[in-house]
């Protein structure tokens, strides 16, 4: 039994050894809000407004969760990665500044999430 614990053990450590470090860069995605009530025809009411979504935010949260393989940091010069989130694709560079992997997710974080992690386990 302990003999089955302890290799256990030494095959679980490359796993968690193997953790990368990503720096994701802040980006914030802004829009406009607005409705409309209409009481009576002729009688309306609009109200308008912006919204800011934090995406860098929703990114590391999806990491934490659904990546073991990636360690978010804060510490740019410590990551062996940086992540740029764009609207239309977003791109994943080496620590020495050159592209690694461009990310064809458009527009769900869990999809960019997956496809960066799916990239940093296979490398």
């Amino acid at each position: 039994m302990k003999q089955i614990l302890i290799l256990s053990l030494i095959a679980a450590a490359p796993a968690l050894a193997a953790s990368r470090r990503i720096y994701i860069e802040e980006y914030l995605r802004s829009g406009a809000i607005a409705s409309v009530n209409c009481s009576t025809p002729g009688s309306c009411v609009g109200v308008a407004g912006a919204s800011r979504r934090n995406v860098s935010l929703e990114a590391t949260k999806g990491f934490t969760k659904n990546c073991p393989a990636v360690t978010v940091t804060d510490n740019r010069q410590a990551a062996d990665y940086t992540l740029r989130i764009n609207p239309g694709s977003s791109t994943l560079y080496k620590q020495d500044g050159d592209v690694a992997y461009i990310s064809p997710a458009k527009v769900k974080v869990s999809n960019l999430v997956k496809d960066v992690c799916d990239y940093v386990k296979a490398h």
